[in-house]
């Protein structure tokens, strides 16, 4: 079958079908049809909103809109001499924070309150218009890339321990990978880091580093989600012939914190943390991680 037929035929509604799109290639392993990556095309689509100083078209931009806008909303497709500039062309080290960025710009569009946006040698274009035209760019690029996993579970939330141990068993009767770990290795990962907290003091001080990062604890727990691009130690890198015996240790670590009364240990990263803030951003910790893995029973 060619890269042709395999296409993927996208139409996007609105920005929250954008939006949800991009967050399920995201979170899921996929097959390109083309050069790009997800980042590197989010990197193409993104483009500023900024309202225009007049809504008055000249007749430069006036003809530029019919010749090029007006065949694009009209057909779904450029005019056929067209190619896009190489300023446009993305570099292959583009990554999560040019996927954030494009998803802002989806958000601010949605909640765009001017009727129109500046376009650069367009002029001023109708907002209703940029959205059209930036939903029909999106579909294009992103219909080349083709999930082959099972999209992550997305919004995976715990209220306390024994809900994680409940999921890890769930998923010990069958599961699909939609990241690169296996549950032995997330679980031989999340072991580690539960047994940390658990370690005994007296603990030094936080440094100012961890005193730095303290600051955007507050939005991860409103969120209920670490933030993207956090890499884990490599000294918390689980191997790859973590085995069963991982997940029992994992259990049994859980449910140690679930009954520890002391002083949780400082995060490795944040510092130290109030009782429920710890244990709140443990949760998170796993869901993070176990919403790679989902259940097929």
């Amino acid at each position: 079958m060619s890269k042709v037929a395999q296409k993927r035929q996208l139409r996007f509604k609105n920005e929250d079908d954008a939006i949800a799109e991009i967050e399920r290639l995201r979170a899921s392993r996929y097959d390109k049809l083309g050069n790009w990556t997800l980042a590197m095309i989010c990197w193409h689509l993104d483009m500023p909103l900024d309202p225009p100083v007049t809504t008055k078209l000249t007749p430069q931009q006036e003809q530029r809109q019919r010749d090029f806008i007006d065949v694009i909303l009209t057909t779904g497709r450029p005019p056929g001499n067209f190619e896009a500039p190489p300023d446009r062309t993305p570099s292959p080290s583009c990554g999560d924070a040019d996927v954030d960025h494009f998803l802002a710009t989806l958000r601010k569009l949605k909640a765009y309150p001017h009727s129109h946006v500046s376009m650069g040698p367009f002029g001023p274009v109708l907002t209703e218009h940029v959205r059209a035209l930036l939903l029909m760019h999106a579909a294009h690029h992103l219909s080349h890339l083709v999930p082959t996993s099972p999209a992550r579970r997305i919004g995976l939330q715990y209220k306390n321990e024994d809900e994680v141990v409940a999921d890890v068993s769930r998923l010990r009767e069958g599961y699909e990978r939609a990241g690169s770990w296996s549950l032995p290795q997330t679980c031989w990962h999340l072991e580690k880091t539960v047994m940390s907290r658990l370690r005994p003091g007296p603990f030094d001080e936080d440094t100012p580093e961890q005193t730095q990062r303290k600051a955007a604890i507050p939005q991860i727990l409103a969120a209920g989600a670490l933030p993207h691009g956090i890499i884990a130690p490599s000294d918390v890198v689980p191997p790859e012939d973590a085995d069963d015996a991982s997940i029992d240790a994992l259990i049994t670590a859980l449910k140690r914190l679930k009954a520890f009364k002391g002083e949780i240990a400082p995060h490795l990263f944040f510092g130290r943390l109030s009782d429920a803030d710890a244990r709140q951003l443990n949760l998170i910790h796993c869901a993070h991680h176990l919403s790679y893995l989902v259940p097929t029973n």
